[in-house]
């Protein structure tokens, strides 16, 4: 297979598209397949989980019809009870496998949820013992949580009890499942939420769809979630912002090119804790700002910094290469903090990135929930250039993202298995070339 690399370039300047949120769209499907009326998105991204989704929604009944403009998707929910398929596929999404799980195991009807890649290695035992304690019942087939067999709840619970869950993602499953029950039990979550801000997205879903939800604090472990209707219902038009995650890696980018980037097309009251993207760029001493309907940053790293990123941790990949670059201009080693739930996502993360980063010279010290990131030994004059190294990104998009961005940093960096990107990116090595990187094949 050909690996692909970015070359160090000149600057990355101007006004950069991104693709719309999968988060957002994500949660907006299984939503809408589930809601008894008419939604419209509109700006709906590529990539394969996004395909995954669509067919999903179908997989639960709902009617689906391409609109007028790019990327627009009408989405019809199903009646209550009506044919549906018995077995869904979420493809390689964690987001879509949880929130299949969830609805299957509360709606009799589904017998399977299956799933493809790096999903069949990923595990979700609180959402299991939650849904088991309301009722169902799971048969395993692999070595990890997905494929698994369903037997729903005979009846709908009164409430869904989660336990130290693992992921945000289970807790917006419940949601998102409960929401279509005609009773809409209310969800406790006992324990921590770990990557608490992208229960904001799932929220604010809801609130497209004309449902609130209202969370109070028990005590100091548990959290209640009840719905509350938010007046009369009606169609829903859901325009998708870009992807702020999606957004760091341009922004980054510009600052590795003593460029300038700007993404615009963000709501004012955007729910996507990845916004803070700005913040953490400006910490390494580069020029970042969030603006109304924007995000826009340049300047070169120039100090270290240390960044606890429990809530947003999926911006630790595109920080690893922003810390990669402070150390050698500084000298000085920086830390990433609060990433112990990567190692539960399309790869172990950590690990990932901690192996990455070492091939291809830095100084890296690696624990369960944090990296520390130094500088690069220093070259002598006269020193025989870089060799070329292939990085593997372990079928994790986000990984091919950070070893791309190190090449920018280093001559020689190639990702292996570059299409990996085409779960959120298909377009993004042409898309970057033609903001101005150089892009090498082969």
């Amino acid at each position: 297979m050909k690996a692909f690399g970015f070359e160090p370039s000149g600057p990355v300047r101007g006004r950069v598209f991104v693709p719309g949120s999968k988060s957002i769209v994500l949660r907006a499907l299984v939503l809408g397949a589930r809601f008894p009326g008419e939604a419209v998105l509109v700006g709906l991204p590529d990539g394969d989980d996004v395909r995954a989704g669509i067919e999903l929604a179908r997989s639960l009944g709902a009617r689906l019809r391409h609109g007028w403009g790019r990327g627009t998707l009408a989405i019809a929910g199903r009646a209550r009870g009506a044919a549906r398929r018995t077995t869904l596929d979420p493809g390689e999404s964690g987001t879509l496998a949880r929130c299949a799980t969830a609805i299957a195991a509360l709606e009799p009807g589904f017998l399977r949820v299956h799933g493809s890649g790096t999903l069949l290695r990923r595990t979700s035992e609180p959402l299991l013992a939650a849904l088991e304690r309301a009722g169902a019942r799971f048969t395993q087939e692999g070595e990890g949580t997905w494929p698994l067999s369903i037997e729903a709840a005979r009846t709908e619970p009164e409430s869904l009890e989660l336990v130290d869950p693992v992921s945000s993602q289970e807790v917006s499953a419940l949601l998102l499942a409960a929401v279509g029950l005609a009773r809409r039990p209310r969800v406790r979550v006992h324990g921590r939420i770990p990557s608490r801000s992208y229960l904001a997205i799932t929220a604010d879903v809801l609130a497209r769809f004309h449902v609130g939800l209202d969370e109070r604090v028990l005590d100091g472990r548990t959290s209640e979630f009840r719905f509350v209707e938010k007046g009369a219902r009606g169609p829903v038009l859901l325009p998708v912002e870009p992807d702020a995650s999606l957004a760091a890696v341009v922004l980054a980018a510009a600052c590795l090119t003593n460029g300038e980037a700007r993404v615009e097309g963000f709501e004012p009251e955007s729910p996507q804790g990845d916004l803070a993207i700005a913040g953490h760029l400006a910490a390494f001493g580069c020029e970042a700002v969030r603006e109304r309907d924007a995000l826009v940053a340049h300047g070169w790293p120039t100090r270290a910094a240390t960044l606890e990123l429990g809530p947003t941790p999926d911006l630790a990949p595109v920080l690893a290469a922003v810390a990669a670059a402070a150390a050698d201009a500084s000298g000085e080693s920086s830390e990433l903090r609060g990433l112990a739930t990567l190692a539960r996502k399309e790869s172990d993360r950590v690990a990932v990135l901690a192996r990455g980063l070492s091939a291809a010279g830095w100084s890296v010290e690696a624990r369960a929930d944090a990296l520390r990131i130094g500088p690069r030994p220093a070259r002598s004059a006269g020193a025989p250039p870089d060799p070329q190294v292939r990085l593997d990104p372990a079928h994790d998009h986000r990984m091919a993202f950070a070893f791309a961005l190190l090449g920018l940093l280093r001559p020689g960096i190639r990702v292996a298995d570059p299409t990996c990107v085409a779960k959120t990116w298909p377009t993004f090595w042409e898309d970057l070339e033609a903001a101005g990187i150089r892009v090498a094949r082969g």
